[in-house]
């Protein structure tokens, strides 16, 4: 099975995670798996009732000392390669704070892929080599386990999680890898941050998800808990 993956704290959980199991169960048949860093109580319980209730989403959880924002925006990566190996055929990675619209189209014929671009201009240092990669959309299929277990040996060994660093790690990865393995580009066709009526995925990166009319209007929708069904 090939899934959307994505992994949050239990305030992201809330806040929206729910939004983005909602939107995944209304406008696909796409399975979504979706793991919860240091839920509380609270948390738990919906966690183990949706698992119950819905065969296309599938949510894991774990407690852990760190509670830092760079450890929770990597946290995905470091636990990847465990689910690519155990549970998955191939995994798409994303952002929690994201919206799913239809039927997701999963890339074919590739051992892992990326989204690449150019750094953000007047960048420097971490961030100028973080932004030559959108860590919101990584591919990896079982047959590119090397890459995503690099990326997320990296990320393990490192004390301090400075912001970009997941980036950092995926480009300087993909480096190494890119002539071994096979690479495809990923492009805003299938995550989009301008909310086009036409994206398979919006993802509300930065303020976006709180000041953009469109996508909060969108996610207005989605924000119930229980999550919806699709009949």
């Amino acid at each position: 099975m090939k899934t959307l993956f994505t992994c949050c704290d239990g305030k992201y959980f809330n806040n929206h995670g729910i939004k983005l199991l909602n939107s995944v169960l209304v406008n696909s048949n796409t399975h979504m798996h979706m793991h919860v860093v240091n839920p509380d109580y609270h948390d738990q319980n919906k966690i183990d009732d949706i698992n119950l209730s819905w065969d296309q989403l599938t949510l894991t959880s774990h407690i852990s000392n760190r509670t830092d924002r760079a450890y929770y925006a990597s946290a995905r990566f470091m636990i990847a390669p465990d689910f690519l190996l155990k549970e998955y055929e191939a995994l798409f990675l994303i952002d929690t704070d994201c919206l799913l619209l239809k039927e997701f189209p999963f890339p074919e014929n590739c051992d892992y892929g990326l989204f690449l671009r150019d750094p953000l201009p007047g960048t420097v240092g971490i961030e100028w080599e973080g932004t030559h990669c959108a860590a919101g959309a990584v591919y990896v299929a079982q047959s590119g386990y090397r890459f995503i277990r690099a990326v997320a040996s990296q990320l393990i060994q490192l004390k301090d999680l400075p912001w970009f660093i997941d980036q950092v790690i995926l480009y300087r990865t993909h480096l190494m890898y890119e002539d071994s393995l096979k690479f495809k580009q990923l492009d805003s066709s299938l995550i989009d941050w301008e909310f086009k009526g036409d994206s398979v995925i919006w993802t509300g990166k930065g303020p976006r998800k709180f000041n953009n009319p469109t996508y909060v209007n969108k996610a207005i929708g989605y924000e119930n808990y229980p999550i919806t069904s699709t009949t």
